[in-house]
């Protein structure tokens, strides 16, 4: 691959969110980073609802283009995601209205009727009392740590999805608030205290559909990017797949002068 060509695929309005270096030096996805990453995928461009739709497959009225970021406007389904995907990292920005509630589901797949997966809360958490149900929660299974980043209404919060074999982090603004491995005794009895304990092995496919909650309230999503996880192969972190040419300052990336330059010397030789 051509620098050119490389660096044409990652420039683009949200690219900080792909820093791998997180707050105080810190390795974002310090569990994962020796697992190879794909090429960034853009799921919503900020144009058009190319790839976006209800679970039929038909169109949404309820869900427009708004400056650059998705807005639900009025009731209209949850929003589908074309694809299915098995292991990645999704990055994304949302804001929610006061007193709203939203969501973005992941690995979901059919139980009777119903698609249903693992959801990330969106919430303005002002009136919330219940933890699991917080914004960034695991919806009704896993609540956030107690010092999570506050959520207020209409700002945009940066948020990370990371699935990888059983694993499963949610991340806010930078700092790592829900991890979990599926399918362990933790899990096992979360899942069996919770109002999926009916489901049938809930949450533990490791391919599914991501779709965006349609629950009453205004919310807006952009820079929706995700980047496939190939779990099952190890590498170095100097072979991480090469996010070139970012522009990226110490502040949006969350790292020290120090951590960005050893990544940006990292990133150019990949790009070479």
């Amino acid at each position: 691959m051509t620098p050119d060509s490389c660096c044409t695929r990652i420039i683009i309005s949200s690219v900080f969110l792909l820093c791998i270096v997180g707050t105080n030096g810190r390795t974002e996805a310090q569990s994962f980073h020796t697992v190879r990453r794909g090429q960034p995928i853009v799921l919503f461009d900020g144009r058009s609802l190319n790839g976006w739709s209800r679970a039929n497959g038909q169109a949404s009225d309820g869900w427009v283009v708004d400056d650059g970021a998705l807005h639900r406007i009025k009731r209209g389904g949850d929003l589908y995601h074309k694809n299915t995907f098995r292991d990645f990292e999704l990055h994304f920005q949302w804001k929610i209205g006061t007193g709203g509630n939203s969501g973005v589901k992941y690995r979901v797949r059919k139980y009777g009727k119903q698609w249903m997966g693992c959801e990330y809360q969106l919430l303005d958490d002002q009136n919330e009392g219940n933890p699991k149900h917080t914004s960034g929660a695991l919806y009704g299974v896993i609540a956030p740590t107690p010092n999570k980043p506050q959520v207020l209404p209409y700002t945009w919060h940066l948020a990370k999805i990371v699935v990888c074999g059983n694993a499963i982090e949610h991340w806010l603004d930078g700092q790592r608030i829900v991890s979990v491995t599926v399918g362990d005794d933790r899990w096992v009895n979360k899942i069996q205290n919770s109002k999926f304990r009916d489901k049938p092995n809930f949450g533990e496919n490791r391919e599914g559909r991501i779709f965006f909650q349609d629950h009453g309230h205004p919310v807006w999503f952009r820079n929706v990017i995700l980047v496939p996880l190939y779990c099952n192969e190890k590498i170095s972190i100097a072979s991480v797949q090469p996010y070139c040419n970012i522009q990226s300052s110490v502040q949006s990336c969350g790292g020290t002068p120090r951590t960005l330059r050893l990544r940006d010397r990292i990133l150019r030789r990949r790009c070479r």
